[in-house]
């Protein structure tokens, strides 16, 4: 069997195995005492913890519990009028705490982000499922001349996680209501920390779970037919052969082991900024309200529109007049043209560049808190850039020791690009009027004049350095010698336009769905969070772990596709054999997920729609942006004007959610009813903060 034989038969092998059922996790559920919002003496210091069950003199010692941390408060704060939630509210001043919509606001802001994060988790585990099962359908048909059987996906599957969130759900449902009661904003939070717990089990679980029975042994079969060939060709370019293999074969075990570890390292970090913009909101004694959508500046109102003053028509006369007319219209038809290239330039405009706001945004900072990583509290993770996380996950699905520098230097650059684009953009979430629709025309711009030429300096670099004579040890491949001098028969230009024009080639269309991709789930917050009248970053963070994995992919892939393409073409026909065949075997054990490298297959059919600039990634219908969302920019925060977004997997946990709000008069039998579960006496001191080093 020759190499280019065996790997397409190993295209046809990697296909499902064995069905080994997933099932839910349980985890425990640890408590920490959090700061006292409301002490019952007023005189008392902030840092001095009450002795909750001996507390009974009136107004009441309570709990609010938030992400896992109790925070002591008092009765006679959380009973109030009737207010709305997600608009200012007029007149109410410093001394103003209305804790029981303050608490609900807290918790409904808490059950987006989880749910956000589950239901992500869901996305990811199903587009595994669909890919195992295409492939193990694939696999049935050759199954009579490989000997192997078919399919199954196996391992964790969406399901698992739905009892988790209808734990969610119950909660929601105890406090979308008004008025609403103490003892139902205390079991939500209860409930909410332990869905959190047995949450991140369940990823504990799916970061340790191994390859899906049968890929991992079927591809090691098949490809030990071809290991005598690859024997052959040694050094730098044998381990990138070897690695283009395995990425070729396991784009979905590397994306799963990618997300699993990101989620579990980052996904406490946006927990933990969102808790520390709730406590900021509820010491904040200048901006009250709203309530909901702390992060943000509050919405300005709509300005009065003015009448513009009616033009006088002028008028032509004696020998001059009909000439005077004529320079007129030219020059009114000059001024036209010009607004209408304004305009178009105008319509796309750059998602990503750093908003422009009248002060500061009261989330700023706890957006940036939430885009680092640190070691989660308890866990054996060890925390790192996600640079680094994402070559650990490659080594782990490919089942190598290490990767090639060449490989390790492509994954973090593209990761780092990555991280920037979603910074920027999440930054222009917060701080861009709600009202506005997000458009993937507007993010494809500005991601391409961000990192278009930094891809192909990127692939110049990468191609210059194998055309180096340090990283060959190639003495003989089917008879052929080769030597450095042999390998490098185009000259440097040659080589800058070859990469010019496969980066183009491969990354333009892929970059534009992917754009599309991030602007779709983006939009889709936006819209959920407006139309159930709780608009807030939350909306976005959710998702974001997922969404740092996606668009991953969708650039890695056809950047990686462009550099094996470029190499075949640099680096003589020798070597494009086993890269030809990686990749044509690769083409018939394609995924079928959505990543960036499967719109190539779509490139021919819309290559005329992309010329015209048309916003291809809702429908491929004739009709540019300007036509179709015209009015958008002019909305109204209370507008969710749009393209309609399919759901898919993210569900709004709080639908139909109740914008009013009275916090209920707390009566002592509800009280002795929810001190049962109170849990300051048994809850965690916080970590103390690392004392800095001694001069």
């Amino acid at each position: 069997m020759g190499f280019g034989d065996a790997l397409n038969a190993a295209s046809q092998m990697l296909a499902g195995g064995e069905n080994t059922p997933g099932s839910s996790a349980t985890g425990k559920a640890k408590f920490t005492k959090g700061v006292i919002i409301d002490p019952l003496d007023e005189t008392v210091g902030g840092s001095t913890a009450p002795n909750l069950p001996q507390v009974q003199d009136r107004p009441a010692l309570t709990e609010f519990i938030h992400f896992g941390y109790v925070h002591p408060s008092k009765s006679s704060r959380f009973s109030h009028a009737s207010y709305k939630d997600n608009e200012e509210i007029q007149g109410l001043t410093k001394d103003s705490k209305p804790r029981g919509v303050q608490f609900r606001s807290a918790l409904e802001r808490e059950i987006i982000l989880l749910s956000g994060f589950i239901q992500a988790t869901q996305s990811v585990l199903d587009e595994r499922d669909k890919d195992k099962g295409a492939l193990g359908g694939a696999l049935d048909t050759v199954g009579s001349l490989t000997g192997a059987s078919g399919g199954g996906s196996g391992g964790s599957k969406s399901s698992d996680l739905q009892p988790y969130l209808a734990k969610i759900t119950t909660a929601a449902g105890k406090i979308n209501v008004t008025p609403v009661e103490y003892k139902n904003i205390h079991s939500a939070g209860l409930d909410l920390h332990q869905a959190r717990a047995d949450y991140q089990a369940f990823l504990d679980k799916l970061k340790d779970e191994k390859p899906q029975a049968g890929a991992g042994g079927l591809m090691g079969n098949a490809m030990g037919a071809v290991s005598s060939g690859m024997a052959s060709v040694g050094g730098t370019v044998g381990d990138i052969i070897a690695t283009a293999q395995g990425i070729a074969f396991k784009p979905q075990e590397i994306k799963m082991k990618f997300f699993s570890r990101v989620a579990l390292q980052q996904e406490p970090q946006v927990e933990k900024a969102c808790y520390q913009m709730t406590l900021a909101a509820l010491a904040n004694e200048e901006q009250i309200s709203p309530f909901l959508p702390v992060w943000f500046l509050p919405t300005p109102a709509a300005a009065e529109e003015t009448a513009a003053p009616e033009k006088e028509e002028k008028t032509y006369s004696g020998p001059l007049g009909e000439i005077e007319r004529k320079a007129d219209e030219a020059k009114a038809a000059a001024e036209k043209a010009k607004k209408k290239v304004d305009d178009k330039v105008k319509d796309f405009k750059d998602f990503f560049a750093s908003p422009d706001t009248p002060k500061p945004v009261p989330g700023a900072p706890f957006l940036d808190m939430a885009f680092a990583t640190a070691e989660p509290a308890g866990k054996k993770l060890v925390p790192m850039e996600l640079g680094a996380l994402a070559c650990t996950s490659f080594r782990e699905a490919l089942g190598m020791n290490s990767l090639p520098s060449f490989v390790e230097s492509i994954i973090k650059t593209i990761m780092a690009i990555n991280l920037d684009l979603l910074h920027g953009g999440f930054q222009s979430c917060l701080a861009r009027d709600p009202g506005s629709p997000i458009l993937g025309d507007d993010l494809y711009k500005g991601a391409r004049e961000r990192i278009y030429q930094k891809l192909i300096n990127l692939a110049y670099e990468k191609v210059s350095f194998l055309n180096s004579a340090k990283n060959y040890n190639t003495p003989k491949m089917q008879g052929v010698s080769l030597s450095p001098g042999g390998l490098m028969d185009k000259g440097t230009e040659k080589i800058k336009e070859l990469v010019d024009q496969k980066i183009g080639q491969f990354l333009d269309i892929p970059l534009k769905f992917a754009m599309g991709n991030l602007a779709d789930q983006l939009e889709l917050a936006r819209q959920q969070g407006l139309t159930n009248k709780c608009h807030t970053m939350e909306c976005y963070l959710g998702r974001l772990p997922w969404i740092e994995a996606t668009l991953f992919f969708n650039l890695f892939f056809p950047f990686w596709d462009a550099i094996m393409d470029i190499l075949t073409d640099v680096m003589g026909s020798v070597l494009s054999g086993p890269l030809g065949a990686i990749r044509k075997a690769a083409d018939k054990a394609k995924s079928l997920v959505d990543t960036g490298r499967d719109a190539l297959a779509k490139a021919s059919a819309i290559k005329d729609a992309v010329d015209k600039g048309y916003d291809l990634q809702r429908d491929g219908s004739p009709g540019s942006v300007k036509d179709r969302f015209s009015d958008a920019a002019d909305t109204k925060a209370s507008k969710i004007s749009g393209p309609k977004i399919d759901p898919g997997t993210f569900i709004f946990p709080l639908e139909g959610r109740l914008a009013d709000c009275e916090g209920k008069k707390i009566e002592k039998p509800e009280l002795d009813e929810a001190k049962k579960e109170f849990k300051w006496e048994k809850a965690e001191e916080p970590v103390a903060p690392p004392k800095p080093a001694a001069a």
